[in-house]
């Protein structure tokens, strides 16, 4: 499935005005200035996603009902999302602080913000309904992550969205793989409607 210049125009449409509002909303829940960046969206074929993420271990998941049911995945190493959780620690607490583990409920508040907006400004493109549920947070394997959500797809998928993220704070970089599982028929369905005006 190839996307055309009108329809990558109109996701990368989505992609910078998402980014605006999360980049508030995130600076203000971090207490500190922060930037996300959305890259270029592109269509991968299941293989090349799961290859893509086969480091990643910490993921964000969240049921998107509406228009276009499917799931949409925040993917990041344990390293990035240790990254995450001390500088909202440090920003909040004013000090330095040693992680030990995995806190959900920085992730998930991040990975709500970034879905929220995304998945927002996508529905106002598109002019199709997606709701996000409540993230599920989680350390697992980013390839076995995808072959989870297959399943719960019936297998009618071929090709994902994707789009690589970056949250920056300073000299500070966190990188993650934000992914939309859709089946192919609504896909079709997304591509067809965004920037058809």
């Amino acid at each position: 499935m190839e996307i055309t210049t009108k329809q990558k125009e109109g996701l990368n449409k989505v992609n910078k005005l998402s980014s605006k509002k999360a980049t508030q909303s995130l600076s203000q829940f971090i207490g500190t200035p922060v930037k996300l960046k959305i890259e270029e969206p592109k269509i991968e074929k299941l293989n090349s996603v799961n290859a893509n993420n086969k480091n990643s271990d910490v993921y964000a998941l969240f049921e998107v009902m509406g228009d276009l049911p499917g799931f949409f995945v925040i993917m990041t190493t344990k390293e990035s999302a240790m990254s995450l959780i001390k500088l909202v620690k440090k920003s909040q607490f004013n000090e330095e602080v040693t992680v030990v583990e995995v806190e959900e409920d920085t992730l998930g508040e991040t990975a709500n913000i970034i879905t929220s907006s995304y998945l927002g400004e996508l529905s106002n493109q598109s002019k199709l309904s997606c709701v996000a549920s409540v993230p599920s947070i989680a350390q697992k394997s980013g390839n076995k992550v995808i072959e989870e959500l297959i399943h719960f797809l019936n297998k009618q998928i071929s090709e994902v969205l994707v789009m690589s993220t970056v949250i920056s704070a300073g000299n500070q970089k966190i990188n993650a793989e934000m992914a939309i599982l859709l089946k192919d028929t609504s896909l079709e369905l997304l591509l067809e409607n965004i920037n058809k005006n």
